[in-house]
């Protein structure tokens, strides 16, 4: 009977060891969680203060002035190119219609000048048979 008593408590003892190492585990855990919760808390925390801060705000409205300019500057860049170009392709359709109306008239030229070439011959060769 003894050692069956001895038995009891050292198996009591033992549930004892391992109830306070699992009381312990949970606790650490739940300790962990609470800092880790609590951490948490006061990054976003942090981060809001930071963010409502006059700095970050200015800092906020800087970028978005930066980035509104560059658009602006970017548009202006654009239509400017565009505007070179048609300027370009205005030119260069304002010189083939140029030419175009050279050849026009280099050819209407040299026609009168056949025509009156031609009626000139016509001339001489009536005179000649009126003679």
């Amino acid at each position: 009977m003894y050692r069956h008593k001895a038995e009891l408590e050292e198996l009591e003892e033992d549930l004892k060891e391992e109830l306070e190492e699992k009381l312990e585990e949970e606790l650490e855990e739940e300790l962990e969680e609470d800092a880790r919760r609590r951490m948490e808390e006061l990054i976003q925390k942090n981060v809001a203060e930071r963010l409502n801060s006059e700095e970050v705000k200015l800092e906020i409205q800087r970028r978005i002035e930066e980035g509104r300019k560059k658009l602006f500057d970017d548009v202006d860049l654009q239509l400017e190119k565009e505007k070179e170009a048609a300027l370009t392709a205005g030119r260069l359709k304002e010189e083939q219609t140029r030419k175009e109306r050279e050849e026009v008239d280099r050819m209407l030229e040299e026609n009168k000048r056949r025509v009156e070439e031609a009626q000139g011959r016509e001339a001489l060769k009536l005179i000649q048979r009126q003679k």
